[in-house]
């Protein structure tokens, strides 16, 4: 045993093993490590020593206690209760007589350096058994299973519900020893760091308990705060804490609450609030990508900082900026919490209309953020925001934030706010204002008088103060609905992406939008919307009218809607709407002779009248030409829709009907010969009877439209040249809107006959080439699509210039282009491969909008189902024409677009420069999942390495090659075609992807076959750049020559073509040859098909100089590609 002296000291050590090795002279070493049976009497004769000195005791019964946290687990119970009940009387007594002490200003160094080393092994010795007796119940909770609670009442208490009792009040003891000054036992230094550990480890120790979160441990919790607190107050453990919490965050779910809690009451009662801002940004540090990994670990996060931001919002919004990067990180978990935070802060910091201009600032930045997460990839976080939005608004935060929130409140569970939106402002309604329009109810009157004779005085003069009435609240009505109308039409543009996205929840919730109780209310108004149809119906022919002759902006959508609503309510739409086009043509007629007497007046200005065109209003002819396109595409739709689901209706009741009388009359006569039935029943079975009806009728609809529309008889033909006009004469009508409105009109009309719109075809897409007015090329864009659906094979042959319309350079036509080549790609419109690099130019696009556009498309298309027919049909009878390729059922669009977009980008002449190129790839390698699509496309890339011309394709090459991840048939694939590149590794760039690749395939690890293999390549690599390298400089010093591998090559005339340019060309704009699939009589015989060569579309004009690499490529490529380009043989 160690004796009372001041000659050695006591160091805290690392691990207990530390104290049974000598450390050195004047430091304590344990001198023996007592058993379990020698255990009681030398705890009994601790406890003499303890009542005769005191807690200094300690300094001569070390060993003991020590030798019992040695062999814990083989003690027993007692021994061990009363080994912690010995040392919590130890501690106690020494905390007591501790303040007399640092107070004694006469104090002996000896004394000082025994009380340092009696409060160090008596903390020591208490806190070891805190964390056994701790482990210990953790254990047994593990372990101890509860059989449903039963015979709770008789159960005797255990060691753990003793340990639990016993644990608060040894928390409250540690706690006040911490409150004292103890740096002047360590000469008024600060007190070692180790000892501050010790002292707070039990604390992080107890709350590792799953259990901790319990109500009924709530005082243990609130004991390990208060002792944390002291030791963050007095001996500045802010640093380590910030560390461990983290840690335990990360680790333990359970504790997140707990330090919540414990956080906001060290900043508020203890005025640590530095901590919040330290704890924050080092979570805020944390690696977003490293997050993503740990799924179990970031719960923890993020319940911290939700309830962190619930306690003390105003602490967290000084410090939520260090937080703002989760936002764009990929754990949604992350997302959800910091935009929770978000929310919180609005509503408890952000929350009034008094605020001042930075903290308005701020409010509205974060309801931006909350709405921009509206579009969140992720469902869960749609989901959660609109939780938050709708808490917003329920806690009635401020109506400038009640403003910006309406815009949220539309997609997934936004859809019930949504309808609450609705139903809460049913007064705007149009049934509201017909119920108070046509039943005269209006709750607003004022109440009249009682008496018979004021009610005769009144009613005189009350008739036109009802129609005041009425007319003032027809105004109203127009401007809330207006006003809602402009809400609802936000909302609808969020709501129409939901429909593109791939989460079935997302469109189950959009579904649920609609609950039964709406449907009811819809049902019972029914009646009234049908009593209101007539009315609409003639508001909209009146107000058209009216309208018309008035220079207005609102006047074209208002006509759009009404003409829409005619043809889809009224009886008789084509009379009404003939009714329409003549009262506004006898207007303008009205209006041009009026003009045409000023033009004979001679005191009007000769300049006014020196040509037709400028004598009639602008506005006029603009308000003519829309209602005219407007009726011939509804009029289409009418015919399509509307007519033949009726001749549909009353050829299936005209069967119903034969069938029937069939049916009675087999029953009286007899039965007829069974051929006769078998040829029927086989038809029917066949269901040629329906689909030749249903042909027959399809022909009649297309006979009308043909042949009857715009033919000499038809209100049509009147405007048709007036449209053509206009188009024809851009210089004579410059109006911007005029010619925007011609031009969207001449598209509708092409709608009507395939006739018509082949004619037509050379100046609609003349103009779309060469207006100079963005409005114009973007309507004809929208009416192309149409026409490309309609009538495919018509405007097959025009689909280069579409494609041309992604690098105009207007953002807005582009961003139109894009958005109609999308759906006619993913709808097999136009052909994919040959100028689908256009579409991946857009991913570098300036705007984000357009960008957004490009990177839809591609996902849409590589999620697309592969089974993409080689033809496609309409149901107009146009025959078929090709899909432009043929996808195998496993294949991926993109992987199969790949190569070709890689050769038109990487082309310098394409104007894609080179860390474009890059952007563009990585991409679109994205969606390259499959092993064997990656192993086919290292292949493909390798051999293209003989093809390339320039060295910015060996770059690009090698590039594309980083991108994928390489596996062990990949490596193969390297080393079967090393002679593909290895002239080329000269180029450092080049050489540097392939050390890069390589390095990445080492790094994965793999067998040591495969990793001798990888050796042996990189050592290739290496000899051929530095051979290459050294004959460049053998060249170059001895005749000035360059080598042949970095010699620009001749170039081709493939290579000489110029890029599509971005502004409108002037050359002579050629129509192209449409392609005519169908059969032709007398036509030549069919020759053998010829075997397809696949080959790149940079070179396709070099075949004559790589025949052998191009049957490499055929070969490699496989039969599946062969059949692909099959397809594109027209013969």
């Amino acid at each position: 045993m160690a004796s009372l002296s001041s000659s050695w000291e006591f160091h805290l050590p690392f691990a207990p093993a530390d104290l049974l090795q000598d450390g050195g002279p004047g430091r304590y070493m344990v001198q023996e490590v007592l058993t379990a049976r020698e255990l009681p009497p030398a705890l009994t004769a601790f406890r003499t020593a303890f009542r005769a000195r005191g807690a200094l005791a300690v300094l001569q019964h070390f060993d003991p206690i020590y030798s019992l946290l040695h062999h814990f687990r083989a003690v027993d119970t007692a021994v061990k209760e009363d080994a912690l009940e010995l040392m919590t009387q130890v501690v106690s007594q020494h905390s007591n007589e501790l303040p007399a002490i640092l107070g004694d200003s006469g104090l002996s160094h000896g004394d000082r350096t025994a009380h340092l080393n009696a409060l160090k092994m008596n903390c020591y010795l208490l806190t070891g058994l805190v964390d056994a007796f701790e482990m210990e119940t953790c254990k047994s909770g593990l372990l101890e299973v509860d059989p449903g609670g039963k015979n709770k009442k008789n159960r005797t208490k255990t060691s753990r519900s003793l340990w639990e009792e016993e644990r608060e009040p040894l928390l409250q003891l540690l706690t006040r020893l911490l409150q004292l000054d103890l740096r002047q036992l360590w000469g008024g230094l600060v007190v070692e760091e180790e000892f501050v550990s010790l002292m707070t480890g039990s604390c992080y120790r107890i709350l590792e308990n799953s259990s901790i979160g319990f109500q009924k441990y709530r005082a243990t919790r609130e004991a390990v705060t208060h002792l944390l607190a002291a030791a963050l107050v007095h001996y500045d453990h802010m640093f380590s804490a910030t560390l461990k919490i983290t840690q335990m965050l990360q680790h333990f779910e359970h504790v997140a609450p707990v330090f919540a809690q414990a956080v906001s009451l060290w900043a508020t009662e203890y005025g640590l609030k530095s901590l919040v801002g330290e704890l924050l940004r080092e979570i805020g540090h944390k690696c977003p990508q490293d997050l993503a990994r740990d799924a179990s670990g970031i719960k923890g996060y993020a319940t911290f900082i939700t309830e962190l931001a619930e306690r003390i919002p105003a602490l967290v919004l000084s410090n939520i900026s260090v937080l703002l990067r989760h936002l764009d990180g990929e754990s949604y978990v992350m997302r959800n919490a910091v935009l929770a935070a978000m929310a919180e802060v609005l509503v408890q910091v952000l929350n009034g209309d008094q605020l001042e201009e930075v903290s308005r600032g701020t409010r509205d930045q974060f309801l931006n953020m909350l709405q921009a997460h509206i579009c969140d990839i992720n469902g869960f976080v749609r989901s959660r925001v609109l939780q938050l939005f709708t808490r917003i608004v329920q806690c009635k935060a401020s109506r400038s934030a009640a403003r910006l929130t309406q815009k949220a409140l539309c997609r997934f569970q936004g859809m019930e706010p949504f309808s609450g939106l609705v139903e809460e402002n049913e007064e705007a309604t149009i049934l509201g204002v017909l119920k108070r329009l046509y039943t005269g109810k209006n709750s607003e009157d004022p109440p009249r008088g009682n008496s018979s004779l004021n009610t005769e005085e009144i009613v005189p003069e009350e008739q036109p103060q009802t129609e005041l009435v009425k007319q003032e609240m027809l105004v109203q009505y127009l401007q809330d609905a207006y006003d809602f109308s402009v809400k609802i039409t936000e909302a609808l543009s969020l709501i129409s992406k939901m429909m593109y996205e791939n989460s079935v929840s997302v469109l189950h919730l959009s579904k649920l939008g609609l609950h039964n109780d709406d449907l009811e209310v819809f049902g019972s108004r029914v009646g009234a919307i049908s009593g209101a149809y007539s009315q609409f119906c003639n508001l909209s022919i009146r107000y058209a009218f009216q309208g018309f002759a008035q220079p207005s902006s609102h006047w074209i959508p208002f006509m759009e809607a009404a003409v829409t609503l005619i043809y889809q309510l009224a009886e008789g739409a084509e009379e009404i709407c003939a009714q329409i086009l003549q009262l506004c043509s006898q207007q303008t007629l009205e209006k041009l002779q009026e003009a045409d007497g000023q033009k004979a007046d001679p005191g009007v200005s000769p300049s006014r009248v020196s040509d037709g065109a400028s004598t009639l209003p602008t506005f006029l002819l603009m308000h003519l030409v829309s209602l005219v396109g407007q009726v011939a595409l509804q009029q289409v739709a009418y015919l399509e829709v509307s007519v033949s689901a009726e001749l549909r209706r009353r050829r299936i009741l005209r069967e119903e009907e034969k069938a029937t009388k069939k049916h009675s009359d087999s029953s009286t006569k007899k039965q007829r010969p069974r051929s006769t039935g078998n040829e029927t029943t086989m038809e029917e079975e066949l269901g040629l009877v329906g689909a030749s009806a249903d042909d027959t009728e399809a022909e009649l609809i297309r006979s009308i439209c043909e042949t009857e529309l715009l033919d000499g008889k038809h209100l049509f033909s009147a405007f048709v040249p007036l449209v053509l006009k206009i188009c024809n004469n851009p210089g004579l009508y410059s109006d911007p809107a005029l010619s925007a409105a011609a031009a969207l009109t001449l598209g509708k009309v092409c709608m009507i006959s395939s006739e018509f719109c082949d004619s037509h075809l050379r100046l609609l897409f003349t103009m779309m080439e060469k207006s100079t007015l963005p409005g114009v090329r973007s309507n004809l864009i929208i009416a192309a699509g149409d026409l490309a659906i309609r009538f495919p094979n018509l405007v097959e042959p025009w689909t280069s210039q579409l494609y041309a319309r992604l690098r105009d350079p207007c953002p807005s036509v582009r961003q139109t282009a894009g958005l109609v080549m999308t759906h006619l790609i993913l709808k097999d419109m136009v052909k994919v491969k040959g100028q689908v690099s256009e579409m991946a130019t857009l991913l570098i696009d300036p705007e984000e909008a357009i960008m957004g556009v490009a990177q839809n498309f591609f996902s849409e298309l590589s999620n697309k189902a592969s089974g993409c027919s080689g033809t496609r049909g309409h149901k107009s009878g146009e025959g078929l024409v090709e899909a432009g390729t043929l996808y195998s059922a496993q294949d991926n669009a993109i992987y199969n677009l790949l190569p070709d977009i890689i050769s038109r980008l990487s082309d310098p002449n394409c104007g894609v420069e080179e860390e474009s190129f890059h952007i563009i790839m990585r991409h679109l390698f994205s969606y390259i999942t499959k092993d064997k699509q990656t192993e086919s496309l290292v292949e493909k890339l390798c051999q293209r390495f003989r093809t390339a011309r320039t060295e910015r394709q060996y770059r690009d090459l090698s590039h594309c090659l980083t991108l994928l991840p390489l596996s062990e048939r990949g490596l193969h694939k390297l080393q079967d075609n090393f002679d593909c590149f290895a002239d080329k590794l000269q180029d450092p760039a080049v050489y540097s992807c392939f050390q890069t690749v390589l390095t990445r395939f080492r790094r994965a690890g793999g067998k040591p076959e495969i990793k001798a293999l990888a050796e042996e390549l990189e050592q290739k690599l290496a000899a051929s750049h530095n051979r290459g390298l050294d004959s460049a400089e053998t060249c170059q010093e001895g005749s000035g020559t360059p080598m042949p591998g970095l010699a620009k090559r001749k170039t081709t005339g493939s290579s000489r073509r110029h890029p599509l340019r971005t502004v409108n060309r002037d050359e002579g704009f050629v129509t192209p040859q449409p392609r005519n699939l169908r059969n032709h009589k007398g036509a030549q015989k069919r020759h053998p098909p010829k075997k397809a060569i696949i080959t790149f579309s940079s070179d396709e004009e070099n075949s004559s100089e790589d025949d052998l690499i191009k049957e490499e490529l055929l070969r490699d490529w496989g039969d599946e590609e062969r059949e692909r380009e099959a397809v594109l043989d027209y013969g």
